[in-house]
């Protein structure tokens, strides 16, 4: 038998975000945002430069990889259960 927290509800988070958001928290997470940008994109650069691969190949890697950094967490869903 496996049992799920509901948890707090999307409503609840979207009540007290307000009162959450100020230069710290904004700015960890533009920071967090941008480490999470650089390095894939560093990684993509180096193995298209060890690669040989013409520059719009590697062009296209770089929105790609832009590209998917930029979609939301809800659409990756991952599902926690009890056994």
């Amino acid at each position: 038998m496996t049992f799920l927290e509901s948890g707090a509800g999307i409503a609840y988070g979207l009540r007290d975000l307000p009162k959450h958001l100020n230069l710290l928290t904004v700015s960890h997470g533009f920071v967090g945002w941008v480490f999470s940008i650089t390095g894939p994109m560093l990684i993509l650069l180096s193995v298209a430069e060890q690669g040989n691969l013409p520059e719009d190949i590697t062009v296209s890697w770089i929105f790609i990889g832009l590209l998917s950094a930029e979609l939301p967490a809800g659409s990756f869903r991952s599902t926690i259960a009890n056994r």
